[in-house]
């Protein structure tokens, strides 16, 4: 009698744990962190998933903790300035497309491209032509305005977990605009509520099954 209760509490425990899970993965979507020298936490910004807590934001690092809105720069012109580094992340192909956020397809330097999220960063670009900034564009009406992809993009697969692109922009290193830092990004951060509670209810389901089987 004990261990059927037990593993029900424990399956109903997991299940609680998961229900928690599905809250916080309809607040978030996608993320930028910044880290200077020694680790420290320079920018730890997030933006809302579109489908379930308002429009995704833009978010912009200009050397301060704060997203800056409006951006500096426009995306769009941004994308634009010679020397700014450009990151892509593809909409993943194995998933089906949310209802509440469409795809963005952008043409690119060698065809169409369904755009999940784009980096942008003005680091390495003369402070003369453009403030320094990181922007990580989620926005979809963001990404609508920009009508083409340059030619020296950077397209990776959308990655769920952290993705450190520090290597991929330029200016990040000692001599930067704002001395060495990290730069990481990360889209869906929180797994698929539908996923969760799936998951949640199978356990349950499989040990409320298997205590049938130690009373029979």
């Amino acid at each position: 009698m004990r261990a059927r209760q037990f593993v029900l509490f424990c399956a109903l425990s997991l299940l609680a744990a998961f229900t928690v899970h599905v809250g916080s993965a309809s607040a978030v979507s996608d993320r930028l962190f910044i880290t200077g020298s020694g680790g420290a936490v320079l920018f730890d910004n997030s933006t809302p998933d579109g489908g379930t807590a308002g429009p995704e934001t833009t978010l912009t690092f200009t050397g301060g903790s704060a997203n800056v809105l409006p951006p500096p720069i426009p995306p769009a012109s941004a994308i634009t300035l010679p020397g700014a580094d450009v990151i892509v992340l593809l909409e993943p192909s194995n998933e089906p497309p949310d209802p509440t956020e469409p795809p963005v397809t952008i043409p690119g330097p060698s065809g169409p491209v369904v755009v999940s999220d784009i980096i942008i960063s003005t680091l390495g670009v003369p402070a003369s032509t453009a403030a320094p900034f990181v922007m990580l564009v989620s926005d979809p009406q963001d990404l609508q305005q920009i009508t083409s992809l340059p030619p020296n993009s950077k397209i990776t697969a959308e990655f769920a977990g952290p993705l450190d692109v520090t290597a991929s922009l330029a200016g990040t290193g000692p001599g930067g605009p704002f001395g060495q830092i990290d730069v990481v990004v990360q889209s869906d951060v929180v797994p698929e509520p539908g996923t969760l509670l799936l998951l949640g209810s199978g356990l349950v389901g499989l040990a409320v099954r298997s205590a049938g089987r130690r009373r029979g």
